[in-house]
């Protein structure tokens, strides 16, 4: 009798791990959703995602789905850089153009940025010749001052544009006007048609705020302040800003770890030495963080405030007019959908107007949404894990009873 208590015991021992199984597979589809704004006329629109969203989906969010009468609408996801180069063509006027006394051609260009060059751009109509050049250089229009000599042109053209662009490398000068010599009496010139340089500007990326974390700090005997954060959900952090107080002077090697006081990942580390240090983790999710001080000898630095920011994350998909929109998200087993959209991208504008995301909403029941075969993927795996629990628990269960049996009948032998 006490062997068929243990082998109901067992039994229902597994019972809550099969239903743990079944609710986790339950939990398949989407936990949340969030109507879009009007579409007032068909086009491409940019939807900019909340942090609040994208601390409900997975990481790198492969399961976001635009829907609309239950078909999706496809979309490409973009994400703004920490920092990204824009190179612009600077133009340099031309004075003039004229065959000198010297029955070659010297064509004057201004340097209106007043700075040094490292090169001179040229532009000309598309010819297919040779042309070797000097470069000089004056400040006055009198007096000119050797740069290069010798220059040889590229001798190539294309089929596709009117124009060309012959870049002439330098060294650094710093000339209010520079000079192009083309050598040979009476050669016909190229047709410059205008000149100047390439610019390079640094643009910083567009951030959006995350809600504001919980700080508590722990100033130790081991010398260094324990500062952890806590958010309220898992906010994606591309850049966090902490202004601390303390003496006038100060330089401190600060570090960033995932986790709390008991499990720490990936540390992050500066030195700071003024009121307000930029750290910039690009893409932690995590809803702890803890921030570790090394004060040595020094009277330990009070954390204010920390706030922290999420590059703008975006979709870009073309909406028709009238219709009405969702965002669904928060399926963990989703896989990233594979869109024709993809192909497309120079069809879409530079500045598509933006669509907002109107409050989110739990949904209770999953909903039934078509995706490519990967998603099935997880419920392979599911499934696999429920056979193999059910063929476990079988194998289990009739040793238990052979072993009973065998036990009854040397007992009663």
């Amino acid at each position: 009798m006490m062997k068929k208590n243990q082998l109901f015991k067992i039994t229902f021992a597994f019972i809550p791990l099969l239903l743990m199984v079944r609710e986790t597979y339950g939990q398949k589809g989407f936990a949340y959703k969030a109507s879009l704004g009007e579409v007032n006329q068909s086009g491409f629109y940019k939807v900019v995602l909340t942090p609040e969203v994208i601390a409900k989906c997975q990481p790198h969010i492969p399961d976001l789905r635009i829907m609309e009468s239950n078909k999706q609408a496809p979309y490409i996801i973009k994400q703004d850089e920490n920092q990204f180069a824009e190179s612009s063509f600077f133009e340099f006027p031309i004075v003039s153009k004229r065959k000198e006394a010297d029955k070659q051609t010297h064509i004057t260009i201004e340097n209106k940025t007043g700075k040094a060059v490292t090169d001179l751009l040229l532009v000309s109509t598309n010819m297919d010749a040779k042309r070797v050049v000097n470069i000089s250089g004056s400040n006055d229009l009198k007096e000119w001052f050797i740069i290069k000599e010798s220059v040889s042109l590229d001798n190539y053209f294309s089929q596709k544009a009117e124009e060309q662009v012959q870049t002439i490398s330098l060294p650094l000068v710093n000339y209010k006007f520079f000079q192009v010599t083309i050598i040979g009496k009476d050669i016909l010139p190229f047709n410059i048609k205008r000149a100047g340089i390439y610019t390079e500007n640094y643009i910083q990326g567009k951030y959006t705020g995350v809600p504001v974390p919980a700080i508590t700090q722990k100033d130790s005997s081991d010398k260094r302040s324990y500062v952890q954060v806590r958010f309220n959900e898992p906010y994606q952090i591309d850049k966090l800003v902490v202004e601390v107080e303390g003496p006038k002077f100060f330089k401190r090697y600060l570090s960033l770890y995932f986790g709390d006081f008991l499990s720490t990942k990936t540390p992050y580390s500066i030195f700071i030495s003024s009121p307000s240090a930029e750290l910039f983790p690009l893409g932690w999710a995590s809803k702890a963080y803890l921030l570790v001080i090394d004060n040595e000898d020094n009277l330990p630095l009070k954390v204010k405030t920390i706030k922290a920011y999420q590059l703008n994350k975006y979709l870009l998909t073309y909406l028709e007019a009238g219709k009405n929109y969702e965002l669904y998200f928060g399926d963990s087993l989703m896989q990233s959908p594979n869109y024709d959209l993809a192909f497309f991208k120079d069809s879409i504008g530079k500045n598509p107007p933006e669509l907002a995301i109107n409050a989110i909403e739990s949904v209770k029941i999953n909903q039934s949404i078509t995706t490519n075969s990967k998603g099935n993927f997880g419920k392979i795996i599911l499934w696999g894990i429920i056979v193999s629990i059910i063929i476990l628990l079988l194998v289990f269960i009739y040793k238990m009873v052979n072993d009973i049996n065998r036990r009854a009948a040397n007992n009663e032998g």
